[in-house]
């Protein structure tokens, strides 16, 4: 007989006012010295990569809202990167570092050069034809985009820092010591230009044969005639301009570092007056500019600055996490991890979730599960239920043939063999030959969610008419029994064995909590646990009596007795967290809207280090008041706020806002009309700096 039992007096809410220990790893390194900026593709292809110092690469997919890490497995200072479209691309450094990729800089691979030189400057001319200069008057030449390089004598042992070439035979380069280097037969000889300077030339460009530009420490020049002559047309001593570009023999723009800022100067009319626009505070380096819309500039600290289009100002842009929604998390110890998402997005990280490196990206396409059996192998589902699977740690991923084109809600594989998928239309698929061939079955049900233990025993949840269904298999899902039908809907299952697991739902009525469901006996019994909560994501236990469920609003909620009480712990967030993952009781982390979260002591309350960011003071006016009060505070950035009203117990009582906050003073009039005499305390959470407050009705 299956039954369905209420505990209604054990489900009691034990929150707590102590901060618990979940910590953000979506913040980049805010200290990066970028060398060089390319943007690939078409005007508003948004792709585009910056490379910097300590080996640094980050990507783009929307224009340098948001930027990924990339991994290229290397240390050295990378000074310069090309892409030749959006998959194919180089980037070169320092101790003769140069890195290929195929795959849209996701997978890096290392071309082994002779010698040691730093590699200062990568230039290609078509899409087979492409030149390297660097230290001790280095030039390398390619013809076959990449797959060879041979050295070419440039006459000179000074250091090299610029290369350009208008076409596959006139080109330039320049350095130290003044001189621009001249060829007319693709750098087969190259012939030196005096410019009368004998200081550090860091560009130069040509808009054609005879009109070219170039940026010194001091000055910049100029010639009409190829470089036989050049003029001083600017010069500001004891500061540095380093890039220049014109779009045509009129229009161009230059970097002027001053010491205290930059100033970036634009002209119409081929240098004979300049616009400047001044940007305080940071040092620029490199241009990228391929037409008149989009034009950008990289440099330190952690600077890349974008100007949008004809009369717009440039501006910085904040080189943040990506923005992309994160929909599973897995991790097979804890160092090695796989987070999935929108756009087709896959993070790894490999020290424990300090670093995320994009491993794929940039398609119109929902990554909705993720599994990996060991380091090497993984398998990840696409919410249309293509399969993407790797067999070395997700630097190469390959799409499968398989394509049901239904919507795939929930996906559950227990190795590389044997996996399950279930769609809303009520279709279940199964594999046990690694994803080649998949046998299909249908229950009459918008399905929800599906696990299983071993490659026997398995469950599904479903959405039906006119009762809700769990679904029970003992046969690896060739068939399934009807175990329960009720009227809760639940969203995510989940076991440790095949006799005792747990499920998250809510029961339709948007006035009543969620509810937490368990099972001791494989699903013949479930007890109903009410919480105190609602909007449940996901569900992980680690045994018996050690559970996480996840959802809305930044909810992690804990219990440590199977689920008949849970304690809410504070998160950093008030976004969706859709999915948690643990490996142990301790090292946990939970993944959702943009965010990454991680604990290393089971999200209990205390002290450690990465507790918060920061403060905020807050105030609270009259103290003690008696019907309305009226609470002030100063945020530094804009970004995401909640504000609650707190018993002494730590309990939330009241929810003042969770919303979106510009920067700057804010003042909030509050109605308390409804609370008792006593104390209470505010508590407001801005992106994980916390203000508190103690407040007393009369």
């Amino acid at each position: 007989m299956k039954r369905i039992i209420y505990i209604l007096a054990l489900a009691v809410l034990q929150s707590t006012f102590s901060f618990s220990q979940w910590y953000s790893q979506t913040q980049l390194p805010d200290d990066n010295y970028f060398h060089d900026v390319f943007f690939s593709g078409s005007n508003y292809n948004g792709t585009g990569w910056v490379v910097g110092d300590g080996g640094v690469i980050m990507k783009t997919t929307d224009m340098g809202d948001g930027w990924a890490m990339l991994n290229g497995n290397t240390e050295e200072n990378l000074r310069s990167v090309w892409f030749l479209s959006d998959y194919i691309g180089f980037i070169c450094g320092d101790n003769g570092t140069l890195l290929y990729t195929e795959n849209r800089g996701y997978f890096w691979q290392p071309i082994n050069l002779p010698g040691t030189n730093d590699y200062k400057d990568i230039f290609f001319v078509n899409s087979q034809t492409g030149w390297i200069a660097g230290a001790n008057g280095t030039i390398l030449k390619t013809n076959d985009a990449g797959v060879t390089w041979v050295n070419q004598s440039s006459g000179t042992n000074q250091n090299l820092e610029s290369i350009f070439f208008l076409n596959e035979n006139h080109g330039w380069a320049v350095g130290y010591g003044g001189d621009v280097l001249q060829t007319n037969n693709g750098g087969t000889s190259w012939s030196s230009q005096p410019t009368g300077l004998s200081e550090w030339l860091h560009s130069v460009h040509f808009t054609d044969d005879n009109n070219g530009w170039a940026a010194s420490d001091d000055v910049l020049i100029h010639t009409t005639d190829g470089g036989n002559s050049w003029e001083v047309n600017s010069s500001h001593y004891d500061m540095q301009y380093s890039s220049v570009q014109f779009l045509n023999i009129n229009e161009g723009w230059t970097i002027l570092n001053t010491g205290s800022g930059t100033i970036i100067y634009h002209t119409t009319d081929g240098g004979e007056n300049w616009e400047s626009q001044v940007m305080e505070g940071l040092t620029l380096e490199n241009l990228f500019i391929n037409s008149n819309d989009w034009m950008y500039a990289a440099g330190y600290p952690n600077n890349v600055v974008i100007k949008p289009g004809p009369g717009d100002s440039w501006g910085n842009l904040e080189v943040g996490f990506l923005n992309e929604g994160l929909t599973d998390v897995d991790f097979v110890d804890s160092l090695n991890g796989w987070a999935v998402g929108t756009n087709a997005t896959i993070l790894n990280t490999n020290d424990g979730g300090e670093t995320w490196y994009a491993q794929n990206g940039g398609w119109d396409y929902i990554i909705s599960d993720v599994f990996f059996f060991d380091v090497d192998n993984g398998i990840a589902v696409v919410s249309d239920g293509r399969i993407l699977k790797t067999g070395n740690g997700g630097k190469i991923w390959e799409l499968l043939s398989f394509s049901p084109n239904i919507y795939i809600v929930s996906s559950c594989f227990i190795d590389n063999q044997t996996g399950w998928l279930v769609g809303y239309d009520g279709t279940i698929f199964r594999t046990t030959d690694g994803c080649e061939n998949w046998f299909e079955d249908y229950y009459p049900a918008s399905l929800q969610s599906v696990f299983f233990v071993d490659g026997q025993n398995g469950w599904i949840t479903g959405v039906g008419y006119p009762d809700n269904v769990i679904l029970h298999s003992e046969d690896g899902g060739v068939t399934w029994e009807n175990q329960l039908e009720w009227f809760v809907v639940l969203y995510d299952i989940f076991f440790i064995d095949k006799n005792i697991g747990w499920a998250v739902g809510t029961n339709g009525n948007t006035n009543d909590n969620d509810i937490i469901i368990s099972t001791t006996n494989g699903g013949v019994d479930w007890e109903v646990h009410e919480t105190a909560f609602d909007n449940f994501g996901s569900v992980k236990f680690i045994d018996e009596n050690t559970g996480w469920v996840c959802g809305r609003y930044g909810l992690i909620i804990r219990t440590d007795n199977g689920g008949i009480s849970w304690n809410e712990q504070y998160t950093p967030v008030s976004s969706w967290l859709s999915a948690i993952d643990f490996i142990d009781q301790d090292n946990g982390w939970v993944v959702g809207s943009n965010d990454i979260l991680h604990t290393d002591n089971g999200g209990l309350t205390g002290t450690q280090d990465h507790l918060d960011k920061g403060k905020i003071i807050l105030s609270a006016s009259p103290n003690p008041f008696q019907d309305h009060l009226t609470i002030s505070f100063n945020l530094e950035n804009k970004g995401n706020v909640k504000i609650e009203i707190l018993n002494v117990n730590g309990q939330t009582i009241k929810s003042i806002s969770n919303g979106f906050f510009q920067k700057g003073n804010h003042e909030l009039d509050i109605d308390m009309g409804n609370l008792s005499k006593g104390m209470y305390y505010i508590r407001l959470n801005a992106d994980g700096q916390i203000g508190t407050k103690k407040i007393i009705k009369l």
